[in-house]
């Protein structure tokens, strides 16, 4: 009685995991780390040119739908980056309050790439590059929490860090949720997605290929 109790509860468990709205189609999707080396890559516009490269090459493969990368996929097992993040014209109502969102630099066609529903406003595209005024684009979560009950559309929010001073994004489109956080995966987490180009940093990168078929 003990084990087909306990067979039926993780049977239970199983088929709820089944039916989690990932908030993307994993469905033909490829995906490959890379780790560019310091020694050839030291400056982040070489490792813009990197993925420019790369992205080109891709999406003339046959059988490629399309292709974009991001510093992390979701429910991936490996370090996840986060952010402390700011609203312009709205301190936290209680002082001891530290928001904290899902932090992705991601390419251009990323999150076309992944099947994200976008809801509002547009996603990253090839026109918000380094010098270009800084955007984001952020999950129903994070809008939930940053602008509860308006319109975050041409609003304005940054991360926040000690002794650093990040510029103001303005947000240019809401995505449905998607489950970034293997850990976490049960609840919504707010999550931004900021362009690869615009933020200078050295995180790996992870190329996501959609095909017609089996990759």
């Amino acid at each position: 009685m003990t084990l087909l109790v306990g067979g039926g509860l993780i049977a239970r468990s199983f088929n709820r995991l089944q039916h989690v709205e990932l908030g993307f189609r994993p469905d033909n999707l490829l995906t490959m780390k890379m780790v560019l080396p310091a020694s050839k890559y030291s400056e982040h516009r070489q490792r813009v040119a990197f993925v420019d490269q790369v992205l080109e090459r891709v999406k003339i493969l046959p059988g490629v739908l399309s292709a974009g990368t991001t510093t992390n996929i979701p429910l991936e097992r490996e370090i996840a980056y986060d952010s402390v993040f700011s609203v312009e014209g709205r301190p936290p109502i209680n002082p001891n309050d530290v928001p904290i969102t899902s932090h992705r630099l991601v390419s251009a066609d990323y999150l076309k790439t992944l099947g994200v529903t976008l809801i509002k406003g547009r996603l990253i595209d090839e026109t918000d590059r380094a010098g270009k005024p800084p955007v984001v684009v952020i999950s129903e979560e994070l809008a939930r929490q940053a602008w509860p009950g308006e319109d975050p559309l041409g609003k304005r929010i940054k991360r926040v860090r000690p002794n650093q001073d990040f510029p103001w994004m303005t947000v240019v489109g809401i995505v449905k949720n998607v489950k970034e956080d293997l850990f976490n995966y049960r609840i919504n987490r707010p999550v931004w997605y900021v362009p690869y180009a615009q933020v200078e940093n050295n995180f790996p990168v992870n190329l996501v290929v959609r095909t017609s078929s089996d990759p």
